[in-house]
């Protein structure tokens, strides 16, 4: 498969010149020279399969062939998660995109540890790199993050399976082991999965999902980081809704 960049816009088929950073990244980095071939992909279906032309600080490509695919036939995973610290956030982005995350949804619960400002830009400059390196050509978006009583606990498809990750013992009589959890969203066309912070959910924050009737999954015996439990959830999800739905371009 063709190494995978992402722009905002794809150039048209014919010669066109790239960016400095990019450029940089390719023939520099990379050091690919004349008649190397790469792709191109603008994160919402668009693909374009490019040939280097000439070798230079803006880079002279061919666009040969352009395409537009179809999304994904998989349901919608949408992730809504307490921000761990900086530099272990990046690993939500990076390896929920490789599951097929499609949309992120920062929150802020009462038990949040304090974070660093929210930047927007520099995530999705992280899923994007995630989705060329995975071969994804559709890249999540991220939502600014909200309080914990303004999110809407719903996926962008109107009424779906909300999962709440938890430890086993957490919800009892209410919590939903691996082995069941396909009867709940193997038909699902989205799904939203909530993960709350390290030190847990407050009485009222549990009360609330308890109410919203959200699914409790059972994700171990014990207390697991942000990242560890948001990808044990999303891996099950994906493994249980892939193929499922036809999706609209």
């Amino acid at each position: 498969m063709a190494l995978r960049y992402h722009v905002d816009e794809l150039p048209p088929v014919g010669r066109t010149r790239l960016s400095k950073e990019l450029s940089h990244h390719l023939t520099v980095v990379l050091r690919m020279r004349e008649g190397s071939e790469f792709a191109l992909f603008d994160g919402r279906g668009g693909e374009a399969l490019a040939r280097i032309v000439q070798a230079s600080r803006t880079a002279l490509v061919e666009i040969t062939s352009a395409i537009q695919h179809v999304a994904p036939r998989d349901a919608t995973i949408e992730l809504a998660f307490s921000r761990p610290p900086e530099a272990r956030l990046a690993q939500v982005f990076e390896h929920a995109t490789e599951l097929g995350v499609r949309r992120f949804r920062p929150v802020v619960f009462e038990r949040s540890k304090r974070a660093a400002h929210a930047n927007v830009a520099r995530w999705t400059r992280i899923v994007s790199a995630a989705a060329g390196q995975c071969g994804a050509l559709f890249v999540p978006t991220i939502d600014e993050p909200v309080p914990f009583s303004a999110l809407a606990l719903e996926a962008d498809g109107g009424p779906s399976p909300v999962l709440v990750a938890e430890r086993d013992d957490a919800w009892p009589g209410r919590s939903v082991y691996a082995r069941e959890l396909g009867a709940h969203v193997g038909t699902a066309a989205s799904v939203l999965i909530v993960v709350g912070p390290e030190a847990g959910f407050t009485d009222a924050e549990r009360e609330a999902l308890i109410h919203a009737d959200t699914i409790a999954v059972a994700v171990g015996p014990y207390v697991l980081r942000v990242e560890t439990a948001a990808l044990a959830v999303a891996a099950l999800v994906r493994a249980f809704t892939s193929g499922t739905k036809e999706r609209n371009a």
